[in-house]
């Protein structure tokens, strides 16, 4: 049965993309989004892994929709370890305008606790971990070289919004399966989102269990709204810096349409 492992981007529509294959009888989802196995949880070993499937006879592809497999910068190993467990897997990347990734990944950083509006400015000059996982090109590399440029897909998160048709048929050809969804449900969406603290210590102890879901629905009936962040023309122009070479060779080689990129496009043009 052969693979296939959608490794991001974060914040690129992995979520709806999950959603999107839920019924296809072709293709066998892991029991819930991101496993991350080959990132945080290789130590529960392979058998675990394989429990995480359950096919059909119908089933051509297993899927692992992991956004972590695309954070080299934390999980230099990643793209050899799930080569060394399928060397003919097939990679689909989603990416999105690099700019507005970081923005709606503080924010999913801001909703869960991990921190406050006041670090934001501190967190982005002392970290790095937004500005790598918007290097696409740095991203893909490894996956690029250990798997063949044949068997990866780079899909634009952009597409799946405005253009379904040609996403659908982009995915449909990539996996030779028939792959045809009508309408794809928002995820995630800012104004019905709250904040959860303490999520990545419930989370870590009780994972998906009955405990961490009573916790969360707390938060839920708290309800407690967090604004999405707005970065500075300045702070924006100089993660464009950092960006742009590595995002302009990636544009190039995947044919990517720039001019989809609202938030790069501005900064770019202010140059």
């Amino acid at each position: 049965m052969e693979k296939v492992f959608v490794i991001g981007g974060m914040k690129c529509g992995t979520t709806s993309l999950y959603q999107m294959f839920k019924n296809n009888p072709e293709v066998c989802l892991s029991k819930f989004k991101e496993t991350s196995f080959f990132t945080k949880r290789i130590a529960k070993g392979m058998n675990w892994y394989k429990n995480q499937f359950e096919p059909l006879e119908t089933t051509k592809y297993l899927m692992d929709v992991s956004p972590s497999y695309s954070k080299t910068h934390l999980f230099p190993e990643c793209a050899q370890k799930i080569h060394e467990y399928d060397a003919n897997a097939k990679i689909i990347y989603l990416v999105r305008d690099p700019l507005e990734r970081i923005v709606s990944n503080i924010y999913h950083d801001l909703l869960r606790g991990r921190l406050t509006t006041k670090q934001i400015k501190s967190t982005l000059q002392n970290d790095d971990n937004y500005i790598k996982t918007s290097n696409y090109g740095y991203q893909i590399a490894p996956y690029i070289e250990l798997f063949g440029e044949k068997n990866v897909l780079v899909l634009q998160f952009e597409d799946l919004k405005t253009n379904l048709p040609a996403f659908n048929t982009k995915i449909a050809n990539f996996l030779g399966i028939n792959f045809s969804v009508d309408k794809v449900s928002a995820q995630n969406v800012s104004e019905n989102r709250y904040l959860i603290k303490y999520f990545d210590a419930v989370h870590s102890r009780f994972g998906n269990g009955i405990v961490s879901k009573l916790y969360f629905l707390f938060w839920r009936l708290v309800n407690i709204k967090v604004s999405k962040p707005e970065l500075s023309q300045e702070e924006l122009r100089l993660i464009f810096q950092e960006l742009e070479t590595d995002t302009n060779t990636f544009i190039q080689k995947f044919n990517v349409n720039e001019k989809a990129w609202k938030f790069w496009s501005v900064v770019k043009n202010q140059q």
